[in-house]
């Protein structure tokens, strides 16, 4: 099961972008929101909430804190779930690679979006696909699988890196909850 490639056939997509291009057109080379925000209702401008974290007990107090708003909007059990894991894998590289991160919320009432930037070094564009989808093997159990979990229990999966850090975009269809 960990060594199984990621499946692609559920509309999930990774978008890779060049390592020396800089931050997607539109976004803000700080946290580097793209353009594709604008589709689907979804405002970059309002996050329904934000945290920053620059250790893993930042990383769980953000995890309860989205947790505690994903109840209150009335999401299914088992979407928030797969919300916080996939979250918590892509905040646990921001602080492993980068020190540090921000996680941002945007809700609406079909659909969530978590971004998580950072400001790290970035993945280099000739290692980023390796770095993403390569299987592991024996000596690296319990690490490399983040990326698989989070194409696996998202709707769509999307990673920009480059030498201004690296964003992640989850999306996660389905959520019957206010926004």
């Amino acid at each position: 099961m960990w060594g199984a490639r990621p499946s692609f056939n559920r509309g999930t997509t990774s978008s890779f972008k060049s390592a020396g291009s800089g931050p997607p057109k539109g976004g803000n080379s700080s946290w580097g929101y793209g353009k594709s925000w604008n589709r689907g209702g979804v405002d970059p401008a309002n996050p329904r909430f934000t945290a920053t974290f620059r250790k893993p007990s930042g990383v769980s107090t953000a995890r309860r804190r989205m947790r505690n708003i994903l109840e209150q909007d009335g999401c299914d059990p088992a979407l928030i779930q797969r919300v916080i894991l996939a979250a918590s894998e892509a905040m646990n590289n921001a602080v492993r690679y980068a020190g540090r991160g921000r996680l941002c919320l945007f809700t609406t009432s079909r659909r969530l979006r978590v971004v998580v930037t950072d400001n790290g070094p970035g993945i280099a564009f000739e290692k980023l696909a390796r770095t993403l989808l390569e299987p592991r093997d024996q000596k690296t159990i319990g690490r490399g699988h983040g990326y698989w979990l989070m194409v696996s229990l998202s709707s769509q999966c999307r990673v920009f890196s480059g030498s201004w850090g690296t964003r992640v975009e989850l999306v996660f269809d389905g959520c019957s909850g206010g926004g």
